[in-house]
């Protein structure tokens, strides 16, 4: 279910911040509050945004890089247990 996300920064107030499609809402929330990284969610019929707090633009996108490749990880491993069974 990833995508690349791009952080954006709000024009409003200056804090960086996604939008992601809301299949992916509760890896992402489960994956940010392991990491204890403080964030606001508002939600939307598809998508929700993650507004970064106390963050700079660069290490919110390197957040969702980072979640992004374990869920690639995630995604590789439950294709090949499910091949495995034949």
């Amino acid at each position: 279910m990833h995508e690349n996300l791009q952080v954006r920064v709000s024009e409003i107030n200056q804090l960086p911040y996604a939008l992601v499609p809301r299949g992916a809402m509760w890896s992402l929330v489960e994956f940010l509050a392991f990491q204890r990284i403080r964030v606001t969610y508002s939600y939307f019929p598809s998508y929700f945004t993650v507004t970064f707090l106390n963050m700079s633009v660069e290490a919110a996108q390197q957040v969702l890089d980072d979640w992004g490749r374990m869920e690639e990880k995630a995604s590789a491993n439950s294709e090949h247990h499910v091949a495995g069974r034949g």
